[in-house]
């Protein structure tokens, strides 16, 4: 006997496996997650993920701190606040920076030696440049620089000597004053005056070019005039920066 397969019962035997194998994998994953999900330890409520944050953030936050005071930074930053906020550091550094730009034209730098060409990092070679100490034998240097020194800080620094009005508020040798100049050796020189007398002098000798005696040549004058950072100019706004800043310091210390 021949039995001869429709159509609809072809299908309908091969739909059912079909449906088997698609619904199986699905209900399968559906199990797996479930026992994933129980083992999986929840908090109990929000409240408790944000405690756990905060306690996190505490001990990072105190990590920060116990790091940051091993640096010691702090201390480092108030000496470094305490040294600037005074009227002798802002004079020397003005100081300091005219002997800077004095120096790069007395003392020029000159190739010392030179280091070879780095593969992967530079391919041409890097010279090494010092400066030449051997001016320091030469007028050309003792010159300019002498003079500098003299109209710059030596001249200012006796006349604030000198002329000391703070340090005359006080009877003479009386024990305020010398306590005043034990703990406070700097007020034995007048900022004030020494800022105005350096101001005077750079004005009369660098840009008028007045001299009581023929202390220096013009040439000598013009170099440390070209030589300064800013010129007379320079040295005019460092003196006045100098003088207001003493005069508000002292404006301070009277309250």
């Amino acid at each position: 006997m021949i039995h001869v397969l429709t159509s609809s019962s072809v299908t309908t035997d091969a739909e059912v496996p079909l449906s088997a194998l698609m619904k199986t994998p699905g209900q399968e994953l559906s199990r797996r997650t479930s026992i994933l999900a129980s083992n999986v330890p929840l908090p109990p409520s929000p409240a408790v993920v944000t405690d756990a944050i905060d306690r996190q953030s505490k001990r990072i936050r105190t990590s920060i701190s116990h790091a940051y005071d091993r640096t010691r930074f702090h201390e480092y930053s108030d000496l470094a606040r305490d040294t600037l906020s005074s009227t002798v550091t802002i004079n020397v550094l003005a100081i300091m920076l005219e002997f800077w730009g004095l120096e790069k034209v007395l003392l020029p730098n000159k190739r010392l030696t030179e280091i070879g060409p780095i593969p992967g990092v530079k391919s041409t070679s890097t010279p090494i440049m010092v400066p030449d100490l051997f001016q320091l034998l030469e007028h050309g240097f003792w010159a300019p620089f002498s003079f500098w020194l003299l109209t710059t800080v030596i001249a200012p620094a006796l006349t604030s000597y000198f002329i000391n009005l703070p340090l005359q508020q006080l009877p003479p040798g009386s024990a305020a004053r010398r306590a005043s100049i034990k703990s406070n050796p700097h007020v034995q020189f007048d900022p004030f005056v020494f800022n105005l007398t350096k101001g005077f002098i750079a004005y009369c000798v660098y840009a008028l070019h007045f001299q009581v005696v023929e202390v220096a040549k013009n040439a000598t004058v013009a170099q440390i005039n070209t030589a300064v950072p800013g010129g007379y100019q320079g040295m005019l706004i460092s003196s006045g920066l100098g003088a207001a800043v003493s005069l508000y310091e002292a404006v301070l210390s009277r309250r």
